[in-house]
Formats: C-alpha cells, sequence, structure tokens
C-alpha cells in the first residue's frame, strides 16, 4: 500500500498517522506532502515533523513545497502511483464544508480521497 497524505497542519498530519497506523504493514509506504501557499503562514516544518519515522510498520517520506496545494499533489499523483490520497477538509466552523483545496482534490484525482476528520476538541 502506498499512501500520500496532503498536509498543512500538525493536527492533518496526526489525523493521517491515526487513520494509517492499523493499516500500513512493514514495505509499505506513506508520504507526507505539506505545501505553503502564498500569503499563509502555514508552517510546513510543524506539519511535517508531527510524523513518525514509521507509521505501523511503513516507511515514511516528507516533500515540501511552495505554491498552490491542488498542483503540488496532482504531480506527485502523475509521478509515482499511490493507491489513496488522505486530505483535510480545512475548513472550520460549526457550518463549515469542504475547502477550496479538499474539492478540487476530491474531483479530480485518480485515487481514492479519504477526508480526515478534525481532531476532537481538548478537554484541557
Amino acid at each position: 500500500m502506498r499512501s500520500l497524505v496532503a498536509t498543512d497542519s500538525a493536527a492533518t498530519t496526526t489525523a493521517a498517522c491515526d487513520y494509517l497506523r492499523p493499516r500500513m504493514d512493514t514495505g509499505d509506504e506513506v508520504w507526507l506532502l505539506a505545501v505553503v501557499e502564498p500569503g499563509t503562514s502555514v508552517d510546513p516544518d510543524a506539519a511535517l515533523d508531527a510524523a513518525p519515522a514509521t507509521i505501523g510498520g511503513a516507511t515514511v517520506t516528507t516533500r515540501q513545497g511552495e505554491g498552490m496545494p491542488e498542483e503540488h499533489v496532482r504531480a506527485l499523483l502523475a509521478d509515482r502511483e499511490f493507491d489513496e490520497l488522505l486530505i483535510g477538509r480545512h475548513r472550520s466552523g460549526a457550518d463549515a464544508g469542504l475547502g477550496g483545496t479538499a474539492t478540487a482534490l476530491i474531483v479530480e484525482t485518480p485515487v481514492p480521497v479519504v477526508v480526515l476528520p478534525e481532531p476532537a476538541a481538548s478537554s484541557n
């Protein structure tokens, strides 16, 4: 199994790791891609540092980019063979739907897309 995770935060990366951990075996691969969109304050290092070196036995590879996230995701999907794409919905609020990047990727991605749940609110 080869999974691509498009992440822009430690919370999305953690949710992806939680989802993948029981599904991955030795020899599987997880690729984490953090892209800084122009005009945003995304910290790709924080998003990627949240990932362990292995997830359920799978090796983890990290990549960073600058520009439009969906373009980087599409380029990586075209360059390598993946079985699934994991993304965060990245729009918050009680009546929030999918963000623009998530919507674009769901519509035009040739592999199954998993939209990760929002992290549970802290009880602290």
